[in-house]
This record gives structure tokens, C-alpha cells and sequence, in this order.
């Protein structure tokens, strides 16, 4: 039972015999009153997918305030605008924009630390989401995880399909347009054997750290999946996944090898190898690759803007 129920029907039974029938109507609009006054007032969870919908956001702002809720940016949302921010692209300007809109109004915007443990940080999202799902509506334009978390949390999905369309009438008037945004380019559509990065000591192999700090690396194996951010002594076997990230000019470079045996040439074959802005990585189509590069982004975020 309610506790407006609970002591207002406790109330009620007490003064029964003493009203009249139409103070009994009054005292049941109030009691009706209470009862959805007590009802909790969903929250908003936005994505960083968002970010460069700005009209969205700022319509999610006025219905808040409207509706006497608020906008909740969790610690690694925080996080991942905050790396954004520093690029002169869509992407980089929406979250420099809600940053400084969740900065100046405390009011409309909630600010939770969760747990990022988990591997794939959208998946710590999620899991926040899951945990609090009769509390909150998740708002994201991240297509994954809108589908992982349909029918167990109440959610709102941005479609881009709008600013396509945008886009493409521009590009049939003749107008340039997104001219810092560069597209993600596969260089190698088809698999090629290729050297990994490992070194070799006394017939074994072993992850072999670039001379470049500013990287990240993670090998995925049948037993362990580990992140390597320095160099450490790893032995690396047939079939084992190695995932590379590191900065050139600007763009992140990612390549993605699979060891197919012990020789020390063509002893892997380049699964993919891509050049990417920063503020496309939600872009990616792949989500290993893009938790991945989404953790890269996070570590290294304190890097000047090229």
C-alpha cells in the first residue's frame, strides 16, 4: 500500500461517519490529488550520441523544466563530451554547447558517478539504465543500444535522418558543407597478411608496445581480453585478436590484427586498418571497435587539438 494511501484511507475511515456526501466527493478529489502527487517524475538519461542534435537537447531542457524533472548526465557521459569538445566538427560544438548548458543550470541537470568498470563504456550506460529503469527514460541516438535495452527501459531514439536529408539538399544546391568532418576511410577492404605488432624471445611472441606513449592496445584471446597502455611482457598465440589505437595528424589511426601463426613474416592477416576523426567514432559500425576507440578517446583526452 501507498503511503498516501496509507494515511489518507486511515483518515478517512476515522471521519466516515462524520461527513456529509458532499464533503466525502471533496475529500476523495484531495485524496486523488495526493495519490499522483507521490507518483516519481521519470528522469532524462541522455547519450553523448546526442550531442550534435542541439534542437533535441534544448527541447529535452524545456520539457524538463516543464514538467518538473531533470536531465541526467552521468560521470562517463561527462567524460566523453568533455574529449569531444575539443573538435571543430558537429560533434565537438553540440557537446561544448550542452557542457556549458549542463554547467550554468543546475536546476535541470543531475549530474550521477557510475560504475565504468565494464569493458565497452556504452555498456556501463546500460547497465545504469537497467538498474534504474523505473526512474528513467534513456534519450540516445546510438541505434546499439536503443536495441539492447528495448522493452526493459523506457527510451526515446534520435534518428540523424533528418540532417541527412539536410545535408544531402545542400549538396544538390551546390553548398559545401561539414568541412571539418572527414568520413572514416577503410584502407584495406580486403583482408592481407601483414607483420603484428609482437616481438620475439626464445621462439615466443610477445606484444610489442609502439615507441609512440600516446597509444592503446588490447589483445583478445580465448582465455582474457586485456587493455596494454604501456609496454609489458604479454605472449601472444595463434588466433589471438590485437586491436591498435594511436594519434597521426590529428586523426585516429586503428588497425585490427589477427596472429595466424609463429613465423616472424605475414605471421598475421590486417582484419581492418582506419583512419577516423575523433568525433565519428560513434559513426563506426562495428561495436567492439567502437568501445574500444571510445576508451582510447577517454585516456587520452587531454592531448592538444591538432
Amino acid at each position: 500500500m501507498k503511503l498516501s494511501e496509507k494515511l489518507y484511507g486511515e483518515e478517512l475511515s476515522r471521519k466516515d461517519e462524520s461527513v456529509s456526501e458532499g464533503n466525502v466527493t471533496k475529500i476523495s478529489k484531495i485524496k486523488n490529488f495526493l495519490k499522483n502527487s507521490f507518483k516519481r517524475k521519470k528522469k532524462f538519461v541522455i547519450d553523448t550520441s546526442i550531442a550534435s542534435e542541439e534542437q533535441v537537447w534544448r527541447n529535452l531542457i524545456k520539457e524538463a523544466n516543464e514538467n518538473d524533472t531533470q536531465i541526467i548526465l552521468t560521470s562517463l557521459t561527462i567524460r566523453e563530451l568533455h574529449a569531444l569538445q575539443r573538435y571543430n566538427d558537429a560533434d565537438g560544438q553540440g557537446a561544448r554547447h550542452l557542457l556549458t548548458a549542463a554547467a550554468e543550470d543546475d536546476k535541470t541537470f543531475l549530474t550521477v558517478k557510475i560504475d565504468e568498470s565494464l569493458p565497452v563504456p556504452d555498456d556501463c550506460l546500460i547497465k545504469y539504465c537497467l538498474e534504474n529503469k523505473k526512474k528513467v527514460i534513456l534519450v540516445t541516438a546510438d541505434k546499439e543500444m536503443t536495441l539492447l535495452v528495448r522493452g526493459e527501459v523506457e527510451t526515446r531514439y534520435i534518428s540523424h535522418q533528418v540532417k541527412k536529408k539536410q545535408n544531402s539538399e545542400k549538396q544538390k544546391q551546390g553548398k559545401h558543407i561539414n568541412n571539418d568532418i572527414k568520413i572514416p576511410k577503410e584502407f584495406n577492404p580486403v583482408l592481407k597478411k601483414s607483420e603484428a605488432p609482437v616481438a620475439y624471445v626464445d621462439g615466443k611472441m610477445f606484444i610489442k608496445y609502439p615507441s609512440d606513449a600516446n597509444s592503446l592496445l588490447k589483445l583478445i584471446s580465448s582465455k582474457t581480453e586485456l587493455l596494454i597502455m604501456g609496454p609489458q611482457e604479454i605472449e601472444v598465440h595463434v588466433e589471438d585478436n590485437i586491436y591498435m589505437a594511436f594519434f597521426q595528424e590529428g586523426m585516429i589511426v586503428f588497425k585490427h590484427y589477427r596472429i595466424i601463426s609463429c613465423a616472424k613474416e605475414n605471421n598475421a592477416i590486417l582484419v581492418s586498418s582506419q583512419e577516423i576523426s575523433p568525433g565519428n567514432i560513434r559513426k563506426i559500425m562495428n561495436s567492439n571497435y567502437r568501445g574500444f576507440l571510445k576508451v582510447f578517446l577517454m585516456k587520452y583526452d587531454n592531448l592538444p587539438v591538432t
